[in-house]
């Protein structure tokens, strides 16, 4: 392709003819590389000759929209305007071609000549305007547009529907009903980020011959039996797909032998099958405010695959013994059978560890106490080889029957929470130290150390607030940034200090390549724990009873390979998606929350900050906006603080504020505030 586009740029009117006679490459290879090179703009053909796009003021560069219609394109160095007419039906993230001019005030703008067209899918209600019916898109970056849609007269006024859209012309491919219907809002942030939300009907016939109970095909007789074992799950009040069950025993000698027996999906789940197909083009499970859109239908993940309260299921163990410093010491992993004992809920399990007296927990206590110690000697261990424990709470959003937000809390971890994640992270680890050791191929779960130059900036940034975190050598260790965590861990800055500083690391992905884990400070690590909701850990599940069953084709090892690594590329993203659609829901469902209370006093903080404002997040976890433009503040870029001009004040992070609510939208996602 280099060959092509080379000898194009330092030839004249290169014809197909020329570049076949002049390069050592076929007539084939060349008209390939041709429609490659003209699909992303780096060449266009002009009176049959061949010529580079990029010259003079013309420029390819990614389009970047914003919510209010305009956008950017980053051509390397810069970024440049564009304002709405000059779009010409680009859309958010197409590849463009740009004439760069200069506008009345002498700055740089652009205007798209060009685009790599693709292919867009939004939600919008269909409207009256001026005697037309069109589409209003929900998403504010295109409420601009007009886009035009054969037939649209024959769809019902006020209708939520789904169209697919090339910037310019579209077709209704779904409607989605009323748009003032109960969690219509919601459906529509899942329908335009493209997440399954129904199952096919090929899987729904297959999920037919799955029983609801186990039955004598299951062989449980090939399994050991754990169903006397003091077994038992601990999750949120909510939850219905228990997929983890725990038990603790501590010996004479001090020694501590956990139990972690996870649901054995794939036992259900065939490779290869309708289900199977299905859940990984799902990914995982998404956890939205009012409901889960399950990566498995419900009779799986709600029933023959949830580890329910005194119900035998199927199950795969990984027994450990950890010593009283937490070193492993050995483990054991196989199939089992199964009945858990409870099921228990977070706040009650957190009420027995504080001392309460909660009903129906009066057997499990020892257990309970017991479990504390392990955690907390495993979670210390970790700590001390330099793992990182960013302590932050979640925002927990309460809707009423009809999907409205009527109360919006701080979702604080407790105990109980932070227990079940300390054994979820040893067996995963176990795990994945077992299969690396076999040397069998196996999706991992790595993280990769951080990128420098943004640790550096965050180091600055804590600076500015009168703390220090310590380098050597220039560098700056896991280990380091832990110590300093825990010093700073009883400041109203913490999490603050703590959202800095996870800003600057690289985020976890899946892949076949072990590279480690390096915010868990571990060699090996995997996701294996969470079958029902996560499909790497269902194909970890089938590698590993492969390996106990001596099932793995070693003339096939490469194939087992290819095949991991595009699972592993799939997963990670359909995980982003997954992440990207609960935030925004959540966005969403902030601003709904306060559509109703504009003029109303909140306190917080200031939780960020920059030249183009400053962020406050309430004490229910809500954020919201502060534009300096409407004050008289100036921005200090050196110590990254606001000064207000009338009367000194300083505004900077963690700078505690009384705030009013002066403006939502909730279609927008935006939550704009004003300091009081």
């Amino acid at each position: 392709m280099e060959e092509v586009l080379n000898y194009i740029k330092q030839n004249k009117n290169v014809t197909k003819k020329k570049l076949i006679k002049n390069l050592s490459l076929s007539e084939n290879e060349i008209n390939e590389i041709i429609i490659s090179l003209l699909n992303d703009l780096k060449i266009e053909l002009k009176d049959n000759y061949y010529e580079i796009t990029e010259k003079n003021n013309r420029k390819v560069g990614t389009l970047s929209l914003k919510n209010k219609g305009f956008g950017f394109v980053n051509i390397g160095d810069k970024d440049i305007y564009i304002s709405k007419r000059n779009l010409n039906g680009a859309m958010d993230g197409n590849l463009v071609l740009i004439d760069i001019f200069k506008d009345e005030q002498n700055r740089d703008c652009g205007v798209v000549v060009k685009r790599k067209v693709s292919m867009k899918k939004l939600v919008g209600a269909i409207i009256k305007k001026d005697n037309e019916i069109t589409i209003s898109f929900d998403n504010p970056k295109y409420q601009a547009f007009h886009i035009t849609i054969p037939n649209i007269s024959k769809y019902d006024i006020d209708s939520k529907v789904l169209v697919e859209t090339d910037g310019k012309t579209g077709k209704i491919i779904e409607v989605l009903g009323y748009k003032d219907s109960p969690g219509m809002d919601i459906l529509s942030i899942v329908k335009e980020m493209e997440i399954r939300d129904t199952f096919p009907n090929e899987v729904l016939d297959e999920l037919q011959s799955i029983p609801l109970e186990i039955t004598e095909d299951d062989n449980i007789s090939n399994r050991r039996d754990l169903r006397e074992d003091i077994i038992f799950t601990i999750d949120g009040e909510d939850a219905k797909d228990f997929d983890d069950a725990v038990g603790i025993k501590k010996f004479e000698n001090g020694n501590y032998e956990l139990t972690v027996s996870i649901a054995d999906v794939s036992h259900y789940v065939k490779e290869g099958s309708e289900l199977d197909k299905e859940a990984k083009l799902r990914g995982c499970s998404v956890y939205l405010t009012d409901r889960v859109i399950p990566m498995l239908p419900k009779k799986l993940s709600n029933e023959i695959c949830s580890l329910k309260e005194g119900v035998n299921r199927l199950t795969i163990t990984t027994k450990m013994i950890f010593d009283t410093n937490g070193n492993l010491k050995d483990y054991d992993i196989f199939e089992s059978v199964i009945c858990s004992k409870k099921r228990m809920k977070y706040h009650e399990v957190n009420d027995v560890l504080n001392g309460n007296v909660v009903e129906g927990y009066e057997p499990f206590i020892k257990d309970l106490k017991t479990m504390q110690e392990l955690s907390h000697i495993l979670r210390d261990k970790r700590k001390e080889i330099g793992g990182l424990s960013f302590e932050t709470n979640e925002i927990k959003i309460i809707v009423d029957e009809t999907g409205k937000a009527i109360d919006v809390k701080e979702d604080v971890r407790g105990e109980a929470e932070k227990l079940i994640e300390d054994f979820m992270i040893a067996n995963n680890e176990v795990v994945a130290t077992y299969v690396s050791y076999m040397g069998i191929p196996f999706i991992y779960r790595i993280h990769d150390l951080p990128d420098i130059d943004k640790l550096r900036l965050s180091k600055t940034i804590i600076q500015t607030m009168g703390y220090k975190l310590r380098s050597k050598n220039g560098k700056i260790s896991n280990k380091a940034i832990q110590e300093f965590l825990n010093e700073v861990k009883d400041t109203e800055e913490y999490d603050i200090i703590a959202d800095i500083l996870l800003r600057s690391m690289k985020k976890a992905v899946y892949s076949i390549y072990n590279e480690g884990h390096y915010a868990l400070a571990s060699k090996n690590y995997s996701h294996f724990t969470s079958p029902i909701r996560r499909y790497p850990d269902l194909v970890d599940h089938r590698v590993v009873k492969k390996i106990m069953k001596n099932e793995i084709d070693y003339d096939k090892l490469n194939e087992l390979s290819n095949i991991l690594h595009d699972t592993a590329l799939l997963s990670s993203k359909c995980e982003q998606k997954a992440e990207e659609c609960e935030h925004e829901v959540d966005k969403m469902k902030s601003a709904e929350y306060l559509e109703d209370k504009q003029g109303y006093e909140f306190e917080g903080k200031i939780f960020s900050i920059d030249e183009r404002g400053m962020y406050v997040k309430l004490k229910n976890q809500i954020e919201g906006f502060v534009s300096p433009k409407d004050f008289a503040f100036g921005y200090d870029y050196d110590n990254l603080y606001y000064r207000n001009t009338e009367n000194d004040q300083i505004y900077k992070l963690g700078t505690k504020v009384k705030v009013k609510v002066i403006k939502t939208d909730k279609m927008a996602r935006t939550i704009d505030f004003e300091i009081e």
